[in-house]
């Protein structure tokens, strides 16, 4: 190939090199993309949920209740000239539910010698037949009520009663009872004594 050939070849190369890369201009960078872990997921909390307090459940069939596991008292009443209506209060503090059955058998006593006053009771019929289940802590009423008069005005009437004993269902323990101030004493008893049978609750 002769040198006149030659020169118009490197000419072209010359121009193909100058368009592809112009003088001064930097190649394109390579991008690295940085791929990063996921976070790790905190690690799971190790604290365990306090044991439940031990709570007796109810009994569906509760037993009698029975006079070791309970406390009794007299209510504040209403005392007048005629009559005298009244509450005794009990109070389940054994370690299960019981239940207490129609009405229970009350004597009223004095508070000096413990004498027996002998008074007469009387059933009432409201409530009667009805069954009373107290759960560990709960209470129940049985209505007392019976004529009273001023003291010394009635020889037929039973005088110095101080406090109350209860028979429950089916024990032969009683269970004693006492008004809020047991200095005053209770009314004196002038006919007979009407309880309910016991209800769920305080009055």
């Amino acid at each position: 190939m002769n040198r006149l050939t030659i020169l118009p070849l490197l000419a072209v190369a010359g121009l193909v090199t100058a368009c592809t890369t112009a003088p001064g201009t930097a190649a394109p960078p390579t991008v690295t993309e940085a791929v990063t872990s996921p976070a790790s997921a905190p690690a799971a909390s190790s604290v365990s949920a306090a044991p439940a307090a031990d709570t007796p459940e109810p009994d569906a069939n509760p037993l009698p209740c029975a006079a070791v596991h309970v406390e009794a008292a007299i209510g504040d009443g209403s005392p007048n000239q005629d009559q005298w209506n009244t509450d005794i209060v009990l109070t389940n503090l054994g370690p299960q539910s019981c239940r207490l059955d129609g009405a229970s058998k009350l004597e009223l006593f004095t508070g000096g010698d413990g004498r027996p006053l002998g008074i007469h009771q009387v059933m009432s019929a409201e409530g009667a037949g009805d069954l009373a289940v107290l759960d560990v802590g709960d209470t129940a009423s049985m209505g007392v009520s019976y004529p009273t008069a001023e003291p010394g005005t009635r020889p037929d009437c039973l005088e110095g009663g101080s406090f109350a004993q209860v028979t429950l269902d089916g024990d032969s323990d009683v269970v004693e009872a006492w008004p809020p101030d047991p200095q005053v004493g209770l009314p004196p008893v002038c006919g007979a004594v009407t309880v309910t049978s016991w209800l769920a609750g305080s009055a």
